[in-house]
């Protein structure tokens, strides 16, 4: 018997980004074939370094701090979180309501955008895709 399965990677509603335009992406979304599986969890964009970073989404700041030497904003819009990050300073602070369009702090030459539904890593330009796969009943890592 097989069963129609979601993707928990994928959405049914778009996740309302303003992504820089995609001639400035210098890496692109990597998807891991397991939650901690090697990937490239986002995309890495050219930026001007000492330039206003921008945020791609609305919400509340979640995180804004400096993980492995490497400064991060992480924006919770209810539905995914938005992780902006390769800083150079940050300009907000855990807590903050930040709108589209709002700085988040001074961008360095290569700026990093992921979004995270869940456990899951999405790829930032296609988080509003819904998909779907057969997977056989009783498969235990339908996840695959």
């Amino acid at each position: 018997m097989l069963l129609t399965w979601a993707d928990p990677r994928a959405a049914s509603a778009s996740c309302g980004l303003e992504l820089p335009p995609a001639e400035t992406i210098v890496r692109d979304f990597e998807r891991p074939s397991c939650v901690r599986c090697a990937g490239h969890r986002g995309i890495d964009y050219a930026t001007g370094a000492g330039s206003e970073l921008a945020s791609v989404a609305r919400g509340r700041v979640s995180f804004a701090g400096q993980v492995a030497g490497t400064m991060y904003v992480v924006i919770d819009t209810g539905s995914v979180r938005v992780t902006h990050g390769g800083l150079a300073s940050i300009a907000v602070q855990s807590g903050e309501m930040v709108a589209v369009g709002q700085s988040v702090g001074v961008a360095s030459s290569v700026t990093y955008i992921g979004v995270r539904r869940g456990e899951w890593y999405v790829d930032p330009r296609r988080c509003g895709v819904r998909r779907t796969r057969l997977v056989a009943e009783g498969d235990r890592n339908p996840h695959r």
